[in-house]
């Protein structure tokens, strides 16, 4: 029994034995004195149960911050995915449709200027294997989420961290298989897919995001190789600057949108309106040809051959397995990545990065470079990952689009019309012709890296339905009992974000 029921039933045998022979005072006093014990438990039991709350919400948003948010803002269960997209997303896979303009090898006119570039490049890589040690890949795998999902052999970093006696083990094989890649066995480089919807209602591949689960030992052993290439890549300008992505320390996404607005109100202040050129590439992550990536390696790591012998052995071996939701019995449909990187390896994005560079190199050329007093170099695009914003003044925009059209073709890559747009300028010719969607209206917008930017910059805040709706999305997670930190974490990620 609780504290309560035992007061309770303690007070009631004193009422019944005292009551023959007690006066009504000592019996007034003996009431009184009774409520404030069973106020004083009902305060207990109630600060009790607010620390039960409080700590199972906290372990919660721990696990699953995303899932807590959703469940808490009562976002309902995700959408179920149809087996067609299962199906066509492993066929993008495995049998990647070859575009007839591709050239991926080095006597592409747009990939040879591109190597020029790096060949000139001063950017220093070892030349042998790291030694995976505990001293060099402990703090790799001290910065990897505890409980972040695993792939297909089930262990957590949670278990690699707490248990040294397996880490080292476990590093003694990972330094022979980055030495021989061939020495791994097949089930190292397997992983799990999962597709998570972007829309409410999803009916292609276009409308999931694919994330895939992999080992714990080549997750590790990838991140590795990352730690290695990364700054020399971005530091030597190999991966260009307008690239605000995988920069460590960097918020990429805002810095994209500040240097877009840096650039715009530039323009402003000397009475130019640019076109704004939107792209978007077509499932651009899961098509990036393995042979674009290859000859670009070639020559970025010559002088690392083992990187070179490690990436081709890895884009040969990579595979993984769909899970197709037929209830108590699920089918499985097996993956093999002829094309396209997994989302979740550490180094995937250095590689698509890599890939796509020569497009960045193009549009600095071909298009007019901008200079403004707050950014240090003269821009003329923005990138991040395969998301694109390119400016021009151009009386003729859609001459410079084919060029860049026709750069894409070239690598592989396809656009993705439908997603993209243009914002237009001044002084356009009289016979240009849009190949993309225009925006016209004033209210019209479009959606880049989750803002909405407008034709015409918003003069007027509606400062009293922004307020509304952020205590809408705020309430809720001040009442869920988190703690300050993650009360913080979960405005700004999951409410703040959703103000735009």
């Amino acid at each position: 029994p609780s504290p309560f029921d035992r007061s309770r039933r303690q007070n009631f045998y004193k009422f019944r034995h005292l009551a023959s022979g007690t006066s009504n005072a000592e019996l007034e006093q003996l009431r009184a004195r009774s409520a404030l014990q069973l106020k004083a438990l009902g305060h207990a039991l109630s600060l009790e149960q607010k620390e039960a709350k409080c700590s199972s919400a906290n372990a919660n948003y721990a696990l699953n911050p995303k899932r807590f948010i959703k469940k808490l803002l009562n976002k309902g269960e995700e959408s179920k995915l149809p087996v067609e997209v299962f199906y066509e997303y492993s066929e993008i896979l495995s049998n990647p449709p070859v575009h007839p303009d591709a050239n991926l090898s080095e006597s592409s006119p747009l990939i040879a200027a591109y190597l020029h570039m790096v060949r000139e490049k001063r950017f220093e890589l070892p030349s042998a294997p790291p030694s995976i040690s505990p001293e060099f890949a402990d703090p790799i795998v001290n910065r990897q989420r505890n409980w972040a999902a695993p792939g297909p052999d089930g262990i957590p970093f949670f278990f690699v961290k707490r248990c040294p006696v397996f880490r080292r083990k476990l590093y003694r094989f990972l330094d022979l298989f980055l030495r021989d890649p061939t020495s791994a066995p097949q089930s190292f480089y397997a992983g799990r897919t999962v597709l998570i919807p972007k829309t409410p209602v999803p009916s292609s591949a276009s409308d999931v995001r694919p994330i895939t689960c992999l080992n714990i030992g080549y997750k590790i052993l990838s991140a590795t190789v990352a730690s290695v290439v990364t700054d020399p890549l971005l530091l030597s300008g190999i991966i260009p600057a307008q690239q605000r992505a995988i920069r460590p320390g960097h918020q990429g996404c805002f810095e994209s949108h500040f240097a877009c607005a840096t650039i715009m109100d530039a323009f402003r202040a000397t009475k130019r309106r640019p076109s704004v050129i939107y792209i978007d590439l077509r499932k651009a992550f899961d098509s990036v040809p393995h042979q674009l990536i290859l000859t670009i390696a070639r020559t970025v790591f010559s002088q690392a051959p083992y990187l070179v012998n490690w990436i081709n052995h890895v884009l040969n071996s990579l595979s993984s397995v769909l899970t197709l939701p037929h209830g108590n019995n699920p089918a499985t449909i097996p993956v093999k990545f002829r094309a396209g990187l997994p989302q979740g390896d550490p180094l995937s994005p250095i590689l698509f990065n890599l890939a796509i560079s020569p497009l960045s190199s193009l549009i600095t050329r071909e298009f007019e470079l901008y200079a403004s007093p707050t950014l240090k170099i003269p821009v003329n695009h923005i990138f991040y990952m395969d998301d694109l914003k390119i400016f021009t003044t151009s009386a003729n925009p859609d001459v410079k689009f084919k060029i860049l059209e026709q750069a894409l073709n070239s690598l592989g890559l396809t656009l993705n019309t439908s997603k993209s747009a243009i914002l237009l300028g001044k002084d356009l010719s009289e016979d240009f012709h849009s190949p993309l969607p225009v925006l016209l209206d004033k209210n019209s917008a479009y959606k880049y890296l989750g803002m909405k930017e407008f034709r015409k910059p918003c003069r007027v805040l509606n400062a009293e339905a922004v307020m509304f709706k952020a205590f809408e999305l705020i309430k809720p997670i001040l009442s869920s009992g988190l703690n300050t930190h993650n009360t913080v974490a979960a405005i700004n990620t999951f409410a703040m974000s959703q103000l735009w």
